[in-house]
């Protein structure tokens, strides 16, 4: 029996307690108190309903591709600070590390239904399977004898009336530079530039961004619906069937911005732009979450290379406090998104799983396999 857990209460997280309820072998863990990953845990290893050993552990959780994961691991205090984290990031899975909160025990995996194979630790959120240190220090996390797979895409979700719920994804087609655009003409070049391609390799062609993005690319979100065909129809009930549905796409437009403060103990900043930017860069390049020979240093959460790279990626202001003898220096930068639905671009057929309701005669459909690599970071 797998188990699975879903502690927020948004749309998403909602739409994910039916798809959990609906899939095969699959146990929801769903009590008001278990809202954290060692709850769910302890859960599985202390009530007498739980039939072990445990097959997968599965959990939903909003996320991102710079490490990050809206969901409370445990109750873990950084840097003396006097609230617990309730969310994870990469400094909360090392300070998870470190205590051994999240170990699995071992008498929830063991003994293995088949011998040789390990069980995995499924995680359903947006992006999380790109940021690869972050995947791999939570399986150090959890004791390291799991298999853990995570979303390289967007993760969506969708219930079909009378008919169940559908899991697919959506591609993370996106440019970002230190300034905006000046209109849809010059975002199209760039995204034509990019080179992006599909999961299979073949590229994007160059007419579908101008149809892709809206005509207003200032506006933070756009909406964009998109018609794709079913490769397996579904029933709407036992006399008629779906072969096509539409589903969400979106144009983002984020504004993201990083602070950073460089002390001064004694003296101050020089005034002009390059001076304070020079301050900057060498407090960056003394920052340990800097380094490069960080696990996961802060500007690759950032998908850039180097300290340097990072620093072009932004534009930069700053402001100086006497008072308090800080400078604080922001960086802005623009990220233009297009979220398109992964499907075969050959025959426009949707990649993905389909979980039916009790009184639908439509069969379970699983085109998303976990140890498929076009769709999941497997570590």
């Amino acid at each position: 029996m797998d188990y699975a857990f879903a502690p927020g209460r948004t749309r998403y997280d909602n739409i994910m307690h039916q798809l959990f309820q609906r899939r095969p072998d699959t146990t929801l863990i769903d009590r008001r108190r278990i809202t954290r990953v060692d709850q769910f845990l302890d859960h599985l290893n202390t009530a007498a309903s739980i039939g072990l050993p445990v097959g997968d552990f599965v959990i939903s959780s909003h996320g991102n591709d710079a490490g990050y994961m809206q969901i409370q691991l445990a109750d873990i205090h950084l840097a003396g600070r006097r609230r617990a984290e309730t969310v994870t990031t990469f400094e909360v899975l090392e300070e998870a590390l470190s205590t051994g909160i999240i170990i699995i025990p071992s008498n929830l995996t063991e003994p293995r239904p088949v011998a040789g194979v390990r069980p995995n630790f499924h995680i359903r959120g947006c992006k999380i399977g790109q940021a690869e240190p972050f995947v791999r220090k939570l399986k150090e996390a959890l004791g390291g004898d799991v298999t853990v797979t995570a979303p390289k895409h967007f993760h969506h979700n969708r219930t079909l009336p009378r008919m169940g719920v559908l899991e697919h994804l959506g591609y993370d087609f996106a440019v970002k530079r230190n300034t905006a655009f000046a209109n849809k003409a010059e975002l199209v070049a760039a995204f034509q530039a990019a080179n992006l391609t599909f999961f299979e390799g073949t590229p994007v062609p160059n007419d579908s961004w101008n149809d892709w993005i809206p005509r207003n690319i200032r506006r933070a979100r756009s909406a964009k619906r998109f018609t794709v065909n079913l490769g397996t129809p579904i029933q709407r009930n036992a006399t008629h069937q779906i072969t096509n549905v539409r589903v969400d796409g979106q144009y983002r437009h984020d504004q993201e911005s990083f602070t950073y403060t460089v002390p001064y103990p004694s003296g101050a900043p020089g005034t002009t732009h390059a001076e304070r930017l020079t301050d900057l860069t060498t407090s960056l390049n003394a920052h340990a979450a800097f380094s490069s020979g960080h696990e996961f240093p802060m500007y690759q959460r950032y998908e850039t290379t180097s300290v340097s790279d990072f620093l072009d990626d932004f534009t930069w202001t700053f402001s100086w406090s006497r008072r308090t003898r800080m400078l604080t220096c922001v960086g802005r930068r623009h990220r233009y998104t297009m979220i398109v639905p992964v499907t075969d671009p050959a025959t426009n057929n949707l990649c993905l799983n389909f979980f039916p309701f009790a009184s639908n005669p439509t069969p379970v459909i699983r085109l998303l396999p976990e140890n498929d690599s076009r769709f999941f970071l497997t570590v």
